[in-house]
């Protein structure tokens, strides 16, 4: 355990990050709908500050050739299942012989921009799908400063594997910044023509 380090995670869309995955689902009408999906380890919603709401969160044992499960946000628990309790449902989707049963249900949180109504959100356990891990963000919830641990997990890192590129290191504040700022930079090109988390953005 690394001194000052909290809890820490893989994600594989970082929320805020402009990348996204999204799902297609079966809506309650039977129509199909399209749904954000993040690839996540066990510890992602401690260390991102989301808080569970019912259920469980993912752990160890939820790996490949185990029972598929998810965990959703409010939104989608109350679009997928008005007045049932969402918990042991299976999740409709289609023709799907193996449909996932949802695990938990999370609170809803701010995922693509903060000007943006919350819409519906899947998280699938990592080791159940690991391609969707391909290009991650580790993220870690420090007790103090976490850039000063910046040396320290690189190194912690290239312990494991001394290849491993990691492509950038910043606070969540940063993020939160960038998302705010880059609507704004793109309305002002088209008109004129924190810190929780410390993320290391990887590949491989």
């Amino acid at each position: 355990r690394i001194p000052g380090v909290k809890d820490a995670a893989v994600v594989n869309n970082l929320p805020l990050s402009g990348s996204t995955t999204s799902i297609q689902m079966q809506g309650p009408d039977g129509a199909p709908v399209l749904n954000s999906t993040r690839t996540v380890s066990p510890r992602y919603f401690s260390a991102m500050g989301i808080p569970l709401i019912a259920g469980r969160a993912f752990s160890d044992a939820d790996q490949a050739g185990t029972p598929p499960v998810w965990i959703v946000n409010e939104y989608l628990a109350h679009q997928l299942f008005p007045n049932r309790d969402p918990i042991g449902q299976p999740v409709p989707s289609g023709g799907n012989n193996n449909p996932a049963t949802v695990v938990g249900v999370v609170k809803n949180s701010s995922q693509t921009t903060y000007d943006q109504p919350v819409k519906g959100e899947v998280y699938i356990p990592y080791r159940q799908f690991i391609f969707g891990t391909f290009l991650s963000t580790i993220v870690i919830r420090t007790s103090g400063d976490p850039l000063s641990l910046a040396d320290t997990l690189r190194k912690e890192v290239w312990a494991v594997d001394p290849n491993q590129p990691i492509l950038k290191i910043e606070t969540m504040n940063d993020v939160i910044a960038d998302s705010i700022w880059r609507p704004r930079l793109s309305a002002w090109l088209f008109s004129g023509l924190g810190g929780l988390a410390l993320l290391l953005t990887s590949a491989g």
